[in-house]
């Protein structure tokens, strides 16, 4: 089920909240503590069929109550008597003392019958004794355990899954749990998968009463994350950063379009984790497959099990898929380079190519180039062996000659840092063929300047589409519909 918390706002605009919410929404959580001016008794007039998640967090725990705790208390007395939630969310502290007045509550709901959210949350880090936070709440026999925590990197997600794994199967009682913050993005997905209770998700952007809360649009329409279930296929994009990607919108969307039963996720890594990262992604997840993006492309070479023709020649993978047990990797980057110039490809011949970068993508420019027989010299701030520095680039643009191909390869000019470009202006001249493989956005700067000037320009979402669907014609391969 996927949970919307409403607050943050005045009683009026809380119960207009609630009629919109409903729509659409399992379950709506009602956060009074964050609502300066509230009133119980307004809301238990007001008709709504949507299930209700009372909540009122106190301040000492991280919520927002102001009052004094007797009418904390209270109030949460109040909404367990009146029968009106479906849940009444009673949270503890970080150090699990939990208090008389607490524990009454407990015993309360007991006697009326009510469903009682046991909460925990750690606003700091994710501790790795979860276990024994969940036996500690679980002694208390509430309805459900919610266990939150703050993600300070991406293998906090498998803390929580890990917790999961041990607890969710157990019976009569309900698990909630994830991360909060970016880097537990994955944890309020996967909720399914790993048999939690539900995942909570803000009616849209602007609404969100938790850091890294994900708008209902992305978590129920992108991700599908209340369809994903225990035999979902995990794809994902590695790289860092990634939040400038589409990839998660192309396939998932190509996904749901030939329904099969997989998610597409990003697993955005820091680059001194990554060892260690992508051991917990292929233990806990098992993924049929990755998209492999900047800084990682070469890398990732050394953690998989082999790789494909083309991968070797070109020194570089954008592509891992799961074939007989192990991961292969392949690189389809190649294809959409030569896919992206094919519009050029008259102009093309006996031209000379000046490609910017020494990554990855730069390997598979040059791979695809010289299969068509062009020539290609390689730019970068780290120069080296035949790789020239990128402060020589304009000695070799000036001149008379326009035959000349500029190829940036590099992460300069992609969002949200659209205003820069690796190659000056006065590198470029009329008749010159300028592509960039950058796609968002689609119209770089460095594309604009060229434009100005009178060159042919190609910009990056030809290649990007071209090598996305190569790649799913390598993910999709062994996956049923």
């Amino acid at each position: 089920m996927i949970c919307i918390p409403l607050g943050d706002c005045v009683m009026q605009e809380l119960l207009r909240n609630l009629r919109q919410a409903a729509k659409t929404a399992d379950l709506l959580e009602v956060r009074a503590d964050t609502i300066p001016d509230f009133s119980l008794a307004r809301l238990l007039k007001h008709k709504i069929n949507t299930p209700l998640i009372f909540t009122c967090y106190a301040k000492s725990n991280g919520g927002c109550f102001n009052g004094a705790e007797s009418g904390r208390i209270a109030l949460l007395s109040s909404a367990i008597s009146s029968g009106r939630f479906e849940y009444v969310t009673i949270d503890v502290p970080e150090e699990l003392n939990i208090s008389g007045d607490v524990k009454a509550l407990i015993v309360l709901s007991r006697r009326l019958k009510s469903k009682v959210i046991l909460a925990y949350h750690n606003y700091r880090r994710t501790p790795d004794n979860l276990d024994r936070v969940y036996k500690a709440l679980s002694a208390y026999k509430p309805a459900a355990v919610k266990i939150v925590t703050y993600a300070r990197q991406f293998s906090d997600n498998f803390k929580i899954f890990k917790l999961a794994q041990k607890a969710a199967p157990r019976r009569g009682r309900e698990l909630i749990s994830f991360s909060m913050g970016d880097k537990g993005f994955i944890s309020r997905i996967l909720y399914r998968k790993f048999g939690l209770f539900l995942t909570y998700a803000s009616y849209k952007t602007g609404w969100e009463t938790a850091d890294g809360q994900i708008p209902l649009e992305r978590i129920k329409y992108l991700y599908r994350a209340d369809a994903i279930a225990r035999k979902t296929e995990i794809f994902g994009l590695l790289g860092n950063p990634i939040k400038h990607s589409r990839s998660p919108a192309v396939f998932n969307g190509l996904f749901k379009a030939e329904n099969h039963n997989a998610v597409y996720l990003p697993f955005d890594i820091e680059p001194r984790y990554l060892n260690n990262d992508f051991r917990l992604i292929k233990s806990f997840l098992k993924p049929a497959g990755f998209s492999v993006t900047s800084p990682y492309k070469i890398r990732v070479m050394k953690l998989i099990d082999g790789l494909s023709k083309s991968a070797k020649e070109i020194g570089a993978v954008n592509t891992v898929y799961r074939q007989g047990g192990k991961y292969v990797g392949s690189n389809t980057d190649w294809i959409g380079v030569i896919e992206a110039l094919l519009p050029l490809r008259k102009l093309i011949n006996r031209r000379q190519a000046f490609i910017l970068g020494r990554g990855g993508a730069s390997r598979a420019i040059v791979y695809a180039l010289r299969c068509s027989g062009i020539e290609t010299l390689v730019f970068a701030r780290k120069s080296g062996g035949r790789i020239l520095p990128l402060k020589r680039l304009p000695q070799y643009c000036h001149g008379p000659g326009t035959d000349k191909i500029i190829i940036n390869a590099t992460p300069v000019g992609m969002f949200p840092d659209t205003n820069k470009s690796p190659v000056p202006k006065s590198c470029l001249k009329k008749g010159m063929i300028v592509f960039d493989t950058i796609y968002n956005p689609a119209e770089t700067r460095l594309i604009k300047d060229a434009r100005s000037k009178g060159c042919f320009t190609v910009n990056g979402l030809r290649m990007f589409l071209t090598q996305g669907l190569k790649q799913m014609e390598c993910f999709t391969r062994n996956l049923s519909r």
